[in-house]
This record gives C-alpha cells, structure tokens and sequence, in this order.
C-alpha cells in the first residue's frame, strides 16, 4: 500500500465517521484528521514501517466499516423515501376526503 492508497482509506474513514453523531462523531473525526496529517508528514521508510506494523486483519476490517457505513447509509436514505412515500399518500388521502 503507498501513501496514495493509505490517504484515500482515510478519506473513506473520514466519510464514514460522518454517520456518527455528537462527540463520538467528533473525536473520530479529530483522530481521523490527526492520522491524515501523521500521514502527510511522513517519509516513505516511515511508511513502511508503520504498514509493516499494521496486521492484515485491521486493514480487512477498516474496509468492513467502510462497507457497514455505506450499507447504513443506502438503508437510512430507503427509510427516508419510504417514510416521504407514505407522507405523500396520507397527504393525497386527506386532500381527497376534506
């Protein structure tokens, strides 16, 4: 993985912490940013080393919450369009009837 590839999992980190609310929203996104700029300042042998660090399982499972965030994400903005239908309805229901 170079620096690249490890910039955009945090931007897709930084994506998914969106979802979040109140302070633990905020203390992602303070950790996220904190990691980015870690990141940024970094030579490639230091890189290297943290990667070399880093277990495979952690990567795999970054790349979990990525895809329950964006799952949660598609199930939330469902809920919205069912709940918009259904509003749409009753309002076209109560128009005919008074």
């Amino acid at each position: 993985m170079n620096k690249s590839e490890l910039l955009n999992k945090i931007d897709q980190l930084r994506d998914a912490a969106e979802n979040f609310e109140g302070y633990e929203k905020f203390a992602a996104k303070d950790d996220i940013s904190n990691l980015k700029i870690k990141v940024n300042s970094m030579i490639i042998s230091d890189i290297a080393n943290k990667m070399s660090s880093i277990s495979l399982p952690e990567i795999e499972d970054m790349d979990d919450q990525i895809k329950l965030a964006n799952d949660a994400i598609e199930s939330n903005e469902s809920r919205v369009s069912a709940f918009n239908s259904a509003y749409g309805f009753l309002k076209n229901a109560l128009g005919i009837v008074l």
